[in-house]
């Protein structure tokens, strides 16, 4: 077997910049929940594990969707507020991910077993906690290897949010 090294790089970043973007994108909606829909990895109202009906890794980035319909809203979360103050939102996402990114945090994967069906989980040392989540993909081992993530909000739907999260090596 041969790995295709730079892909797998590309992917690695990929992964580990989707899930620093959907941490980013819970603390940036805390605001908008009237009930409790549960907490996310580091403590934060969870909306990516309420709303994400499908999440797509590729090299440097991802493309999530949330659903934003009746049952998000029977739940607690303001799809209102957060329609009229999308831009807003964005900016906070993507301050939040520099300011990770600026901290060079480690993550690694951390297995239960030497046997690919053992449990996996990402871990990384985020200022606020550390972010535990079962996880069975390929990750950066430190946030030093960015040199940027970047989020970008598309709500062209109003019942689909579409966030394109993109990330840049550091040189």
């Amino acid at each position: 077997m041969s790995v295709d090294v730079a892909h797998r790089d590309g992917l690695s970043r990929g992964h580990t910049a989707c899930h620093l973007a959907s941490l980013a994108l819970d603390l940036a909606l805390a605001d908008l929940w009237r009930k409790d829909p549960g907490q996310d990895a580091i403590g934060n109202p969870d909306f990516e594990g309420r709303a994400n009906q499908s999440s797509r890794i590729r090299e440097d980035g991802a493309v999530d969707e949330y659903r934003l319909g009746k049952s998000l809203r029977r739940a607690g979360f303001d799809t209102e507020t957060f329609a009229a103050t999308l831009a807003e939102r964005e900016e906070r996402i993507n301050a939040q991910l520099a300011a990770w990114i600026a901290t060079g945090a480690s993550s690694r994967i951390e297995t239960e077993g030497p046997t690919i069906v053992d449990r996996r989980r990402w871990h990384c040392e985020l200022p606020e906690a550390e972010a535990v989540i079962l996880c069975g993909g390929t990750h950066v081992t430190s946030l030093a290897d960015f040199s940027s993530i970047s989020v970008s909000l598309d709500l062209s739907d109003p019942q689909l949010l579409v966030m394109t999260t993109t990330a840049s090596a550091a040189v």
